[in-house]
C-alpha cells in the first residue's frame, strides 16, 4: 500500500469514528432528562408558564399550574430523571380545593365548575355589571373601576354616600336574584369574595358585606354577615307585633388597607351560618339558627331561632350601613366574586 492510500485510509477511519461519536452525543441529548412543556392554563388575569414537566425514571414530574387572582402560573415541582436533572417548574398558583374558607391548594382555577365566577374585567370601565348581576343602590353605587384590583385590572367599587343625622340608611350591593345561581340546590349556598377598604365605621354603625334574603312563613327572613365595632352576624325577620331582628359577634377588627378574602356559608336547612377571613374560620360568628334564644335580639320575647328564608331569593356582596357613619361617604373595592353549592377556598396570599 502506497504511503498516500495508507493516508486516505487513516483519514477516512477517523471521519468514521467522529460521526459515530457525534451520533452517539447527539443520541445521548435526547435521553437526559425529561421534556417539559410550555402553556399551563390561565385564570384570572395571570400569565400562564411553564406547563406539566413529562415523567421521568426516578422521579415524580410537575403538573401544570393555573393562576389565581392575577399571579402567574407555573409547573408544580419537577421530579429528577434517572441522571441528575432536574425539570423547570415552580410553584403553581393558588385555588385548589381545601377545607371550606380555608386555603387553596395549587394547580386549580378557582372558577372551574363554579355556578357564578366574575372578576369583571370584560366589562367596561365605569359601568354597571348586567344581567344576571342586579344593583342594588340606595344612595349608593356600584361601577366596574380601575383604581385598583385584586386580580387583573379591573374591580368593583361600591360607594355610599355620606349620611346625615336624619339620613342614615346606605346600600351599594352586587346582587343575584335568580338563574344561574338561584334556586340553590339544598338552599345552601357557599359565598366567597375579594374585599378591599381603608376603613370601617365605629362601633355605632351596623354595616353589611353579605346578604341573603327571602320569603318565610308570611314575611321575609334576612342574613347578614358584617359588623358593629367587631365581627357581627345579624338575622332580621319581619314579626309582627316586634320584629326579630338578633346578633351574635366578637370584638375582631376587619382588616382594612388591604386585599380581605371573605368566605361565607348560608345553609338553610339547617339554619347555619358560616364565616371565614383569609382562610381562618371565625367561629364566633358560627351560628346555630335552631339553638338561638331572645337573649341576643334587640326585643325580649320573640322566637330567637334563626330561621333561614325558604327559599333564599336573593344573594348580595358589597357595602350596606344603617346608622350616621360620622366619618362621612365610605368606598370599597370587591373583586374575584364566587357563588356555588359546593366550599371555595380562599387564596393563599390575599
Amino acid at each position: 500500500m502506497s504511503r498516500a492510500n495508507a493516508t486516505t485510509v487513516e483519514w477516512g477511519s477517523c471521519v468514521v469514528v467522529l460521526l459515530a461519536a457525534a451520533c452517539l452525543l447527539r443520541c445521548a441529548s435526547h435521553t437526559a432528562g425529561p421534556s417539559v412543556s410550555t402553556g399551563g392554563s390561565l385564570g384570572w388575569g395571570g400569565s400562564a408558564s411553564a406547563g406539566s414537566a413529562g415523567q421521568a425514571p426516578g422521579g415524580t414530574a410537575g403538573s401544570a399550574g393555573a393562576t389565581q387572582a392575577g399571579g402567574a402560573a407555573s409547573g408544580g415541582n419537577a421530579g429528577t430523571n434517572a441522571a441528575g436533572a432536574t425539570a423547570n417548574g415552580g410553584a403553581a398558583g393558588a385555588g385548589g380545593a381545601a377545607a371550606t374558607g380555608g386555603a387553596a391548594g395549587a394547580n386549580t382555577d378557582p372558577c372551574t365548575d363554579r355556578t357564578v365566577c366574575e372578576d369583571f374585567e370584560h366589562l367596561t370601565l365605569g359601568s354597571k355589571p348586567g344581567s344576571p348581576w342586579q344593583a342594588h343602590e340606595n344612595n349608593g353605587t356600584i361601577t366596574v373601576d380601575g383604581t385598583r384590583a385584586y386580580s387583573g385590572k379591573q374591580s368593583l367599587k361600591v360607594a355610599v354616600a355620606a349620611t346625615t343625622s336624619t339620613s342614615t340608611y346606605r346600600q351599594a350591593m352586587l346582587a343575584m336574584t335568580g338563574a344561574p345561581l338561584l334556586p340553590l340546590p339544598n338552599d345552601s349556598l357557599y359565598g366567597r369574595f375579594m374585599i378591599y377598604t381603608d376603613r370601617i365605621p365605629d362601633k355605632t354603625v351596623h354595616w353589611t358585606i353579605a346578604h341573603g334574603d327571602g320569603p318565610f312563613q308570611t314575611g321575609s327572613a334576612t342574613y347578614n354577615y358584617g359588623g358593629m365595632g367587631g365581627l357581627m352576624a345579624n338575622y332580621y325577620r319581619d314579626t309582627k307585633p316586634s320584629a326579630t331582628d338578633c346578633w351574635q359577634s366578637n370584638q375582631q377588627a376587619f382588616p382594612t388597607g388591604a386585599w380581605t378574602c371573605v368566605a361565607f356559608h348560608f345553609d338553610g336547612q339547617k339554619n347555619e351560618l358560616q364565616l371565614w377571613l383569609n382562610g381562618s374560620e371565625v367561629t364566633d360568628v358560627h351560628v346555630l339558627g335552631n339553638a338561638k334564644t331572645d337573649q341576643t335580639c334587640t326585643v325580649k320575647g320573640v322566637d330567637g331561632k334563626w330561621y333561614a328564608p325558604a327559599p333564599f331569593k336573593n344573594i348580595s356582596v358589597g357595602w350596606e350601613s344603617y346608622q350616621d357613619d360620622v366619618a362621612g361617604a365610605h368606598d370599597a373595592w370587591i373583586d374575584d366574586v364566587i357563588f356555588d353549592d359546593q366550599p371555595i377556598t380562599c387564596p393563599a396570599s390575599p
